[in-house]
């Protein structure tokens, strides 16, 4: 889904919150759901696998699931569930 351009990108960025913001924006261009939805709380199946794949990218990145969780707006418990999710989706 994510280039190795893209993730490069992101990757060098060094503020988390950053790094999220660019996975979301990312991702948004990738899947045509606004980064606004992304971010947002409804919980319609294919937002909440973009905002999944957000959290997942961003943990396997790097940056840490309170951290992730601040820069989304969620409880950590949220991003561990998402984060575990996407693994699962991707047979991980």
């Amino acid at each position: 889904m994510l280039t190795a351009s893209d993730l490069a990108r992101c990757r060098a960025i060094r503020a988390p919150g950053d790094a999220v913001a660019a996975i979301v924006e990312a991702v948004a261009a990738e899947t045509g759901i606004s980064a606004a939805d992304i971010r947002g709380t409804r919980r319609w199946a294919n937002i909440s696998a973009a905002r999944q794949v957000v959290y997942y990218a961003a943990h396997r990145d790097g940056v840490s699931v309170p951290q992730i969780a601040a820069a989304m707006g969620r409880d950590a418990s949220t991003v561990q569930h998402g984060i575990k999710a996407e693994r699962e989706r991707r047979g991980e």
